[in-house]
């Protein structure tokens, strides 16, 4: 987890966290996950990935991240700002479509 932290909570980077479970691995989750994919993919051809980190946890592998409370409604999307990455952090609530996520960014 010591990468994770690292990677996700480091100040002056936004992180758009996906969590997601591979136990449950079922059509919403895969849809979702689809859908977050685009959103990486378009944040990088935009040039943005030097500001905005894209990460996808599955948390049957890894720990749930501290602050993040521990809930099985997976998949979960959170949003860290770059220089905001106290708690609670911010949890996308939303349909899951790749405009609406970019929207929430």
């Amino acid at each position: 987890m010591n990468n994770f932290t690292e990677i996700a909570l480091e100040e002056g980077y936004d992180t758009l966290l996906f969590l997601y479970s591979t136990e449950a691995l079922v059509n919403h989750q895969r849809n979702i996950a689809f859908q977050f994919n685009i959103v990486a993919d378009g944040i990088s051809k935009l040039g943005m990935a030097q500001t905005v980190r894209c990460i996808s946890l599955d948390v049957n592998v890894n720990s749930f991240p501290e602050g993040i409370e521990y809930a099985n409604d997976l998949p979960r999307i959170y949003f860290l700002p770059a220089y905001h990455k106290q708690m609670p952090y911010e949890k996308y609530i939303g349909k899951g479509m790749a405009g609406d996520i970019l929207l929430y960014l």
